[in-house]
């Protein structure tokens, strides 16, 4: 029989052993697969040290590793930000993108909500 999915994603470090109480057929084979992984820092046992680290920082919404939705305001250092509209457009301004790229044009909304408006 060959290796089984969940053997191999494990294996190679991308998942983590659960045991189910209703599905225990292959419990050995997958958990040698993440005692490989952890032996072999395969995967997540390189990066971050296994599938049940938390990740630190936590990520802040608004920045690049949670963003906002579209429509929502978010502040940022005394400003709100609100994402208006996006749409694309194959020239902007008499510029044209250079192989058959396309520009994404960001509409956005700012307020100032500090209390020093001369910033």
């Amino acid at each position: 029989m060959g290796e089984l999915l969940n053997e191999t994603i494990v294996k190679n470090g991308y998942a983590i052993d659960r045991e189910e109480e209703t599905n225990t057929k292959f419990d050995e084979e997958i958990a040698e697969a993440q005692n490989s992984a952890k032996s072999g820092n395969a995967g997540l046992w390189l990066s971050c040290g296994g599938g049940h680290v938390a990740t630190t920082p936590v990520p802040v919404h608004g920045s690049e590793d949670e963003p906002g939705q579209f429509g929502e305001t978010l502040v940022a250092e005394s400003v709100e930000v609100t994402l208006t509209n996006i749409y694309y457009s194959y020239d902007y301004n008499f510029s044209t993108p250079k192989g058959g790229y396309v520009f994404m044009i960001l509409e956005v909304q700012l307020q100032n909500t500090g209390e020093d408006e001369k910033n």
